[in-house]
C-alpha cells in the first residue's frame, strides 16, 4: 500500500493537500482538508508540467524525511551560508579532514581535530551529532565532486 502524497502535480500547478484521502470519522463519514494550489510553474522552463511533477516529488521526499535529517541538511546549509565553508573550500580538504572533524564531534574527542583549536566548538551531545552529520555530508559531496571531476578529465 502506498502512502498518499500531500503534494501532487496537476498540469503545471502543484497542489497541497495536508490530509490526502481525508480522515475517517467514528460515524463512518470522512473529513477532508482544504486543498489549494501552492505553486505554479511558469512556462519559462522547457517543460513546466514535468518541472511541476519533479517539484511535487521533491516536496514529498522532504516531508518524508525525519526531523533529524532535516536538521543535518539545515546545519550543512548554515555551514555554507554563515560560516563560508563552501564546496570550493571543502575541496581543499582532500586528506580526510572533514571526516576527521565529523568523527571528533560524533565521538566528542579533541585529539583528532584536524584544524586550529579555535574552530573546535562543541555544544550539546545532540547538537554535536547534527554537526557531525553535516560534516559527513560535506565529505560525501566533496568525494562526489572529485569523482565527477576525475571522470571529466
Amino acid at each position: 500500500m502506498t502512502t498518499p502524497q500531500k503534494w501532487t502535480a496537476e498540469g503545471r500547478r502543484i497542489r497541497y493537500d495536508p490530509m490526502p484521502g481525508g480522515r475517517a470519522n467514528e460515524d463512518g463519514s470522512r473529513t477532508y482538508s482544504l486543498t489549494f494550489h501552492a505553486l505554479e510553474v511558469l512556462p519559462i522552463v522547457d517543460d513546466p508540467e514535468r518541472a511541476a511533477q519533479e517539484i511535487a516529488v521533491s516536496l514529498n521526499a522532504y516531508e518524508a524525511m525525519s526531523g533529524a535529517v532535516r536538521e543535518i541538511a539545515a546545519e550543512r546549509r548554515r555551514q555554507i551560508e554563515e560560516e563560508g565553508w563552501s564546496p570550493e573550500h571543502d575541496d581543499r580538504h582532500a586528506e580526510g579532514q572533514l571526516a576527521a572533524a565529523a568523527a571528533c564531534y560524533a565521538w566528542a574527542g579533541w585529539p583528532m581535530w584536524p584544524w586550529d583549536r579555535a574552530f573546535w566548538k562543541p555544544k550539546s551531545r545532540r547538537r554535536d551529532l547534527v554537526r557531525a552529520g553535516a560534516l559527513i555530508l560535506a565529505e560525501i559531496e566533496r568525494l562526489d565532486r572529485a569523482e565527477t571531476k576525475g571522470a571529466e578529465d
